[in-house]
């Protein structure tokens, strides 16, 4: 929470500037490398690719969002 509180106010101190836009990201479980050896049992095919993750990261920066956007991924 205090690393939400500090971008949402970067972004706000900011809001008049085109180029600076915060946006928070909620991501469920991605399938990496990490996770496959913190979590040995966990069924890897039924989380989403770290490439699929991208996309959508790409997807959501390259829309004209709005500055302090926050929403699941």
């Amino acid at each position: 929470m205090a690393m939400e509180a500090i971008l949402l106010s970067y972004g706000a101190e900011n809001a008049k500037r085109d180029t600076i836009k915060v946006a928070l990201a909620e991501l469920e479980a991605v399938a990496t490398e990490g996770r496959k050896r913190a979590f040995p049992d966990e069924k890897a095919d039924l989380l989403r690719s770290p490439d699929e993750v991208a996309k959508a990261i790409v997807t959501m920066i390259v829309q004209d969002y709005a500055n302090g956007w926050q929403g699941k991924l």
